[in-house]
């Protein structure tokens, strides 16, 4: 038992053990194909968002 005043770490202890740990959602193979979505969507989403927005020079303002 946790000593008292430890109260964020008696939650932390207690939500941790409803979710599960990184090794029961990944294997390596599945982490790595994770990743790799991953980085892909973040570009596609970089790209798309250069299309609209628009960066103006702070020192250029009309």
């Amino acid at each position: 038992m946790l000593p008292k005043g430890n109260a964020g770490k008696e939650v932390s202890q207690k939500f941790s053990a409803y979710l599960p740990a990184f090794q029961d959602i990944f294997d390596e193979e599945s982490f790595y194909i994770f990743a790799f979505c991953l980085t892909l969507v973040a570009f596609i989403f970089a790209f798309v968002a250069s299309r609209y927005v628009k960066i103006k020079d702070a020192g250029h303002l009309d």
